[in-house]
């Protein structure tokens, strides 16, 4: 790295309360995240105009490093996670990408926070898998007269037909969405691993249980909100009202919205999440008896190692108890 770079002491100052400034601003939750971008931009601007935008990335690393170390040179009482990190960096990336400047985080850059991450990171803990059996305890307080509750019964259900990741089947519109015979198809054009692949369209049967099922649960709330186009999964009106809006429900309000059902229910609100819908899902199509190349094409994973991770070992053992079998260990 040539000394020039380096020279700029107030340049070097200034990125650095920068990074401070984008950590502090993402802790304040949904209302700061304009002022998160406007950090961001403020920080790549900075990058921009001093000359720093060729960098590998290590030295922006130091600091990143000091922060999820605890060092008492931050200011700030909490460091950023892990997860939160890693986004801004490729959300950093991206920005030097359109504007034709060479990356700033590079391979380098890269496998040095791996290894930070390995270090200082928490693995994620897996959620509860939403079978049968639990589905049914979870959706025991649902209110049928409140449209809140009718909505959060069709994300349920229909979010562990579909076996997708949350951001995907919360990102579905009424057209993704045509009836057939046996229940319907929906189509997705996004997916978090393939974001520019061809559409992949997926049957969801009508479930035997009516009090399970996800195709009764989706229409149940299309008709009781006047959803007919637009996105299928609406935010509400700020309060306690039940006035829908046109936005999309987002991801971190669907999931608050089962832990909260879960502490309804008197199941601990830690171990759910909309994890818990695609782990849930997976695992009853193992239990149906479905091939691991249906497995694979309805969950679009890549290949059996990616479903075979959401399958809950205790669900299967106790699926094989009641049957007189054993899974060997």
């Amino acid at each position: 790295m040539s000394a020039s770079l380096l020279a700029p002491t107030n340049t070097e100052s200034e990125l650095h309360r920068l990074l401070e400034h984008a950590r502090d601003v993402s802790r304040l939750g949904d209302s700061s995240s304009e002022m998160a971008r406007t950090a961001e931009d403020q920080l790549f601007r900075v990058l921009k105009v001093s000359n720093l935008s060729d960098i590998s990335g290590v030295d922006t690393l130091r600091w990143i490093d000091m922060s999820l170390k605890g060092a008492p040179t931050c200011c700030i009482e909490r460091p950023l996670t892990i997860s939160t990190m890693r986004s801004r960096m490729k959300h950093l990336n991206a920005k030097c990408a359109r504007a034709g400047l060479p990356r700033l985080f590079g391979p380098e850059a890269w496998r040095h926070f791996d290894a930070v991450a390995r270090e200082y990171g928490v693995p994620p803990t897996p959620k509860r898998a939403a079978t049968d059996p639990v589905m049914r305890t979870l959706l025991g307080p649902i209110d049928e007269a409140r449209l809140r509750d009718v909505q959060l019964r069709a994300v349920a259900l229909f979010g562990r037909a579909t076996r997708q990741r949350g951001v995907e089947f919360l990102g579905l519109d009424c057209a993704d969405i045509r009836d057939h015979e046996l229940g319907v198809i929906v189509r997705f054009t996004f997916a978090k691993n393939h974001q520019d692949g061809e559409p992949d369209y997926i049957e969801i049967p009508y479930h035997e249980d009516p009090s399970l099922c996800p195709v009764r649960a989706l229409r149940t709330w299309q008709q009781r909100g006047g959803i007919t186009s637009g996105w299928v999964f609406r935010s509400f009106a700020r309060g306690t009202g039940e006035r829908i809006t046109d936005r999309r429900l987002r991801t971190r309000t669907a999931r608050q919205n089962l832990k909260d059902l879960a502490v309804r229910a008197g199941l601990d609100p830690a171990e759910f999440g909309l994890h818990s819908l695609r782990r849930g899902g997976i695992t009853e199509a193992v239990l149906r008896g479905e091939t691991p190349q249906e497995l694979r094409r309805h969950s679009r994973h890549e290949s059996d190692l990616g479903w075979m991770g959401y399958v809950d070992p205790a669900a299967l053992r106790d699926y094989l108890y009641e049957r007189g079998l054993s899974l060997g260990y």
